[in-house]
């Protein structure tokens, strides 16, 4: 019996030896299935998403990031077939990302650009692409809205149509980024000296503070060691039509004042290069402070330091202290017409000439416009707290905000002008 007992007692242990081996080969073999599972998940959605992203690439260059998805539309409908080409010509009218991350589409490399994720999460963006639906030019778009309360025809001998206000909806998408519209202006001279209607649109902010002029002494008629306010030749000129501002790229400068000069993400676009007219720019001067009229008829006249010219042929200039002048709208204080009739030294926030001008900045602003008296002073419009003109030497530096004359058969595409939705314009 003795026997018979071990023998059980044997038998019993291995079976729950075997059954203890295979709950731990199941267990084994769950976890296995589990992980095999979520591999081939992670796997297949991986491929998902890398094939996703190869199409997205392939159709949307420069853009590089692991963890990215598009959907898009064009004129509102869902698509799913391949991404839209440059060539089909459609038109982005908005990118819009999830978690806070913000993008910017850039139509002439087709492409996502200055992405910004700041939360370090999965990229996800809308592109809605439009078939441009031209609504004429630019030009006589903006003279169909004459009558807003934010446009008015000026007091000049050309009636030129501004844009007035605290806040006009004179938003503008040009060269990737916001500008702003100074008006319709009349009696542009073009290359061949016609007369022609142009828009007049400046950068809503600086490009960074730069010299106007701080050539050496000796150097292209600078006799002073404060610069030489002959725009014609002054390295700020230089800079913005044939530099590193105009062609895009970076510069520094060794033996020179200046902050190194980086445009490769800011510069021109071979795109925005094409809409700009290059036209007649009047650099007459004066040597007192003036209003805004009178400031409008010294910058087209005669009156300049010695020698130097009164017309110069460009493309990229800077705000006159007439166009400054002839954006406010006054206030209850001072009225519109007592604002363009008080010399602009005079001009102080107290008065709200200054305080309901959409050109207003909180830093100083260069303009175009010299000091006659000598060969290096210049008109600088102050930033708030003040919002006067006053004269400072050239070499001084200053922010810089571009001016440019578009070409006259410039088309809007779409947008109401406001911030969230500035006019879409094409050639």
């Amino acid at each position: 019996m003795g026997g018979g007992l071990l023998e059980t007692n044997n038998q019993l242990e291995r079976f729950t030896k075997n059954k203890k081996s295979k709950k731990l080969t199941y267990l084994i073999l769950g976890i296995l299935v589990i992980i095999g599972s979520i591999t081939l998940f992670r796997t297949y959605a991986f491929f998902e998403e890398k094939r996703e992203f190869n199409v997205i690439k392939g159709r949307v260059p420069y853009f590089v990031a692991n963890d990215l998805t598009i959907a898009y539309t064009i004129d509102g409908e869902k698509k799913s077939s391949s991404f839209p080409n440059k060539e089909e010509g459609y038109w982005v009218s908005q990118v819009v990302c999830e978690n806070g991350v913000t993008a910017r589409w850039d139509h002439s490399t087709w492409s996502l650009e200055e992405i910004k994720n700041n939360n370090n999460e999965k990229i996800k963006c809308q592109i809605d692409f439009i078939t441009p639906n031209t609504q004429g030019t630019l030009i006589d778009y903006i003279e169909n809205l004459a009558k807003k309360d934010d446009l008015i025809y000026d007091e000049t001998v050309d009636k030129n149509l501004r844009y007035i206000g605290k806040n006009p909806n004179n938003y503008i998408w040009f060269n990737n980024e916001l500008w702003r519209i100074i008006g319709i202006m009349n009696n542009i001279k073009n290359i061949y000296g016609e007369n022609k209607t142009k828009v007049k649109i400046i950068r809503e902010k600086s490009i960074g503070n730069f010299h106007w002029d701080n050539k050496p002494v000796g150097v292209l008629g600078t006799d002073s060691e404060y610069g030489n306010n002959d725009w014609s030749t002054s390295t700020l000129q230089n800079m913005l039509n044939n530099g590193s501002y105009y062609n895009r790229e970076s510069r520094i400068f060794v033996n020179g004042t200046s902050s190194s000069q980086d445009f490769t993400k800011t510069g021109l676009t071979n795109e925005a290069k094409s809409m700009i007219d290059t036209v007649i720019w009047d650099i007459g001067g004066t040597s007192k402070y003036l209003t805004a009229l009178n400031y409008y008829v010294a910058e087209r006249e005669n009156t300049v330091y010695e020698g130097h010219p009164t017309k110069w042929l460009g493309n990229i200039g800077l705000i006159y202290p007439s166009d400054y002048g002839l954006a406010t709208s006054g206030g209850e204080i001072a009225t519109r017409e007592t604002c363009i009739n008080l010399s602009m030294d005079e001009w102080d926030e107290s008065l709200e000439c200054p305080e309901n001008n959409w050109i207003l900045k909180s830093q100083n602003q260069r303009t175009l416009t010299p000091v006659s008296s000598n060969s290096t002073g210049n008109n600088v419009i102050a930033g708030s707290g003040s919002g006067a003109i006053f004269h400072h030497v050239v070499k001084s530096v200053d922010p810089v905000y571009p001016v440019v004359f578009l070409n006259s058969d410039i088309l809007i595409i779409n947008g109401n002008g406001s911030k969230e939705s500035p006019y879409r314009v094409k050639n």
